[in-house]
Formats: structure tokens, C-alpha cells, sequence
């Protein structure tokens, strides 16, 4: 049923996608008359942003009503499927947390995204008929249950008839994986006729948000029985076999279309073919490689910054930290693909030796400043501020803020940074006289030598922790001071 210009209809999508998983009015002023204010209030929560460019700084709100997400029908964007709970990570109530895999409660819906870019078509019966599967045995069909518009797409929800249930069983979610299997099948069949589909978007995540606006379609009676959906997945991945199973003989961080890409400058982009999937191909192929998060961040560090239009440190750590989550084997083929098609056209004939070498930009010519240069300039400081003698630098936070000229919220990942690379020991202090204590290395170890009258073991138990720890060596200690000017990456 086609209910184009139809009052109310995005309403009644959302109450149709939340199956009754939040509560129907708000806890506190309420304004829905008594008779529709339920008794029972089931508990969970949706997060809920009001721009896209809201969404990718994690800027949001939580929801555990119904009634507040249809009050807030400005939002953009919305989690369908909801979580255990909401949380924020700032004293402002701005930057939402939560909306992790590990704390899904309830799935209500698979979404399907197909992004057109600047080449968007205009909404027909032909193009909803493109959302829809056939399944193998011909008698019975998936169809999309509501069709959304997007600035450049469109989105597809397939709203399951019972919502499926999230439990933790031996640390492990087994209902996700089911779903995630049933997601991915329906992506990959919607793909065979739109080569537009984002198959690696998040199966749970932020979708838009339905509005009087943006439904094309909505037909309330079209939902899908989840073990009927899990039974046909299962039978395409058993006919698959080996073909669609992914072995990786050659890294993929050593291949001509890895070198390529790095080397390429990409546009900032809102679908596939954006800098934010680009860097999580690249990042997806130093996991398969055998990289450790950390070196993975500060490759997508250096790459970000020789970006024309770089992305925020905060969506540089979502990206990196989605391709380690464990959820993703390597780098997609269509992916890389599609990727290479758009910024590298010329990855396929590779000339010369195949290593790279990544210089980044002059610091001054940068907007944003590494991590390791934050680090290096921290550490320089204490040690000049402080004499041949000194236990520690006794500073507050706000004064450290202004001698480095650095933000609040850089500064406690650069503090986090040095404490788990040894380079400074940090301890805070909380009250009204609080603030930080700093030492160096260099600094902790003469405080040492100084009681090792009291415990002639004590020097030799500190360098013996060190090096269990770090596998730090007399020889490491004692340049720790001597941090390089420049950092040239060659290679992962």
C-alpha cells in the first residue's frame, strides 16, 4: 500500500518497528491522556540524533519512550532496534554510549541502505520492486515492510513480525550472530540488483529516522516470521560453500591497491564511496595482516591528517575500533573494488618497487596534531620544568591545558597514552587542592635509588617490572628522553 501524503504514517511505522519495546509514555510529564498511559513500562533504550554530522561526533540522546521518540520528530536519525540501556559520556549529556552490540536487548527490523550519491532516482513502484528477494522455493517473497528516503538513497526496512531477543550465553550472543546472518543475506541478494546497497554498514546501528517527509512506502501487514528468515540464510551460506568464504595468502596491507589507496586522496563523500569507509577498508586490511589496534591508529592517524578534509579524531577512533571488534575478517572485495575504481584507478598495474613510504604533513600545516606529538610535547615539558632532583612535576590540569595549548579532552587521551607506554607515571589527585602528579622515568628511577638503602632490592625490582611489563632495557630507559623529531612510516 503506497500511503504517500498520508497523516500520520511515519507515526505509525515507528510504533510498528518498536513492537511495544519501550514503555508508551514518558516516566515524568507525560502529556498523553491517562487512558493510553500504560501501567507496565518494559525498560530499554534508543539513541536518537538530530544531523548526520551529529551522528559521527556521537552527538545525540537517549530515548526510553515512545512517546519521546514521536516528540522528536526533527531527529534524522535513530537506533530501530533497541538497547538494554542509554548513557552519556560527557557531565554536558551530549556524546550518547551505549549503542554497542554487547548491550542490544531487542531487534525489531534489518535495514537495507542503497546509496545513489549525486545520481539519486526518483522514488517508483520499479524501484521498491528492486528492495525485494525471491526466495528459493518461489512461493513466498521478502519484501520491504517501509522505504525510506535518504538525501541520496534510499533505506529499506524488513521488520520482523515478533522481535527477536538478545541473551548472553558463555560470553557469547547467539541471537545477533543469527540475525547478522539473516542482515548480510538480505544485503547480498538486494546487491544483485542494486549494486548501490552499503553492505558494511553497521547491522544495528543509526538509520534514518521515518518522517511525514521521507516514507514512500508503508504497508504495516508486510512483517517476516525470523525463523523462516534464518532457515533460508542458512541455506545460501550451505550452497555457497568454500566459494564465499574468505581466505587471506597474502596480506592485504602488502597488496598494489593497499599502497594506492593510501597514497590517494579521497572526497569526503556520504555513502560507499566516502573517506569514513575508505579508512575502515584500510584498517580492515592491517587487521587481516596481523596489526595491533594501536598500529592501526596511528596509520589512520598519519592518513587522515594528509586528507584535504580530515575527519575528527573521535570518528578516526570509531573507525579504527570497528575494524578490530572481531566482526569482520579483512578488507571487502567489493569494497576495495569499488574503492579502488573511484581514488586509484591504476592499482591494478602497479609500477615500480611495491613498499611505501607515508610522509606526514608539518605539523604546522596540519589542523589537527597526533597523539605521539601531544605525548612528545607532555614529556619534554615535565622534564623542563622540573630540576636534576625533582620527584615530580605537581601541576593542575587546567594550567597543563594552557601551557600546552590542548583540549580537555585531548589531554586525558594523551595522559592515558603516556601511562600505558611507561613514559610518564601519572597519578591524579580529586578534591579542591587536586591535580596531577608527573614523573619520568628518569625521575621515578632516582627517587628509587635514593631508598634503595632501605631495600637493596628495590632498583633491581623496578628494571626487573619494566621489563616484564614493557620489555623495556637498561638501554631503552635511558633514551626514553630522546624521542625522534619526525615520525616517517614505512610500511605497517
Amino acid at each position: 500500500m503506497d500511503v504517500l501524503g498520508t497523516q500520520n504514517v511515519s507515526e505509525a511505522a515507528i510504533v510498528s518497528i518498536l513492537h511495544h519495546g519501550l514503555a508508551i509514555s514518558r516516566f515524568k510529564h507525560s502529556r498523553l491522556p491517562a487512558a493510553e498511559q500504560r501501567g507496565d513500562r518494559p525498560t530499554g533504550a534508543v539513541f536518537l540524533t538530530r544531523s548526520k554530522e551529529a551522528l559521527q561526533e556521537a552527538v545525540g540522546f537517549v530515548s526510553t519512550s515512545q512517546e519521546a521518540i514521536l516528540d522528536n520528530d526533527s531527529c534524522s536519525h535513530w537506533t530501530p532496534n533497541i538497547f538494554r540501556f542509554g548513557t552519556y559520556e560527557n557531565p554536558n549529556r551530549h556524546v550518547i554510549s551505549g549503542h554497542s552490540e554487547d548491550n542490544l536487548k531487542q531487534i525489531n527490523t534489518f535495514v537495507v541502505d542503497a546509496d545513489f550519491g549525486d545520481r539519486k532516482p526518483s522514488y517508483s513502484v520499479d524501484l521498491y520492486h528492486k528492495f525485494i528477494v525471491t526466495l528459493d522455493d518461489s512461493r513466498t517473497d521478502i519484501w520491504p515492510t517501509i522505504l525510506l528516503e535518504t538525501p541520496h538513497g534510499y533505506q529499506a526496512y524488513y521488520v520482523l513480525d515478533r522481535p527477536v531477543f538478545v541473551r548472553r550465553h558463555n560470553d557469547q550472543f547467539p541471537a545477533i550472530t543469527a540475525a547478522k546472518m539473516v542482515s548480510e543475506a538480505i544485503r547480498t541478494a538486494v546487491a544483485e540488483q542494486l549494486p548501490q546497497v552499503d553492505p558494511g554498514a553497521n547491522h544495528f546501528g543509526f538509520f534514518r529516522k521515518p518522517n511525514e517527509q521521507n516514507v514512500c512506502f508503508f504497508e504495516p501487514a508486510l512483517t517476516h516470521d525470523f525463523g523462516g528468515l534464518l532457515a533460508w540464510a542458512k541455506r545460501l551460506q550451505a550452497s555457497a560453500g568454500e566459494k564465499n568464504r574468505v581466505h587471506f595468502r597474502v596480506k592485504q596491507a602488502d597488496q598494489p591497491w593497499f599502497i594506492a589507496l593510501t597514497r590517494a586522496q579521497v572526497s569526503r563523500g556520504d555513502g560507499m564511496l566516502g573517506r569514513n569507509n575508505t579508512l575502515l577498508t584500510l584498517c580492515l586490511a592491517g587487521y587481516s595482516s596481523g596489526w595491533t589496534e594501536r598500529d592501526a591508529y596511528d596509520y589512520a592517524d598519519q592518513w587522515n591528517s594528509g586528507q584535504r578534509e580530515p575527519l575528527s579524531d573521535r570518528e578516526v577512533q570509531r573507525i579504527v575500533h570497528s575494524a578490530f571488534s572481531g566482526k569482520y575478517q579483512g578488507a571487502n572485495a567489493h569494497y576495495i573494488a569499488e574503492l579502488t575504481t573511484a581514488y586509484a584507478p591504476d592499482a591494478a598495474k602497479p609500477t615500480g618497487n611495491q613498499v611505501w613510504c607515508k610522509y606526514a604533513k608539518v605539523r604546522e600545516d596540519r589542523q589537527y596534531s597526533h597523539l605521539r606529538e601531544w605525548a612528545k610535547d607532555l614529556v619534554k615539558y615535565v622534564n623542563n620544568k622540573t630540576g636534576r632532583n625533582a620527584d615530580y612535576l605537581q601541576i593542575t590540569t587546567r594550567e597543563l591545558r594552557a601551557q600546552l595549548g590542548i583540549s580537555s579532552q585531548m589531554l586525558t587521551r594523551v595522559l592515558h597514552y603516556v601511562a600505558e607506554l611507561s613514559l610518564l607515571k601519572v597519578v591524579r589527585k580529586l578534591g579542591r587542592n587536586g591535580g596531577l602528579s608527573l614523573a619520568t622515568l628518569r625521575m621515578m628511577g632516582r627517587t628509587i635509588q635514593r631508598k634503595k638503602q632501605a631495600s637493596g632490592d628495590a632498583w633491581r625490582l623496578f628494571l626487573d617490572g619494566l621489563s616484564t611489563s614493557r620489555q623495556w632495557t637498561s638501554e631503552k630507559i635511558d633514551q626514553l628522553s630522546l624521542w625522534p623529531e619526525s615520525h616517517a612510516r614505512s610500511g605497517p
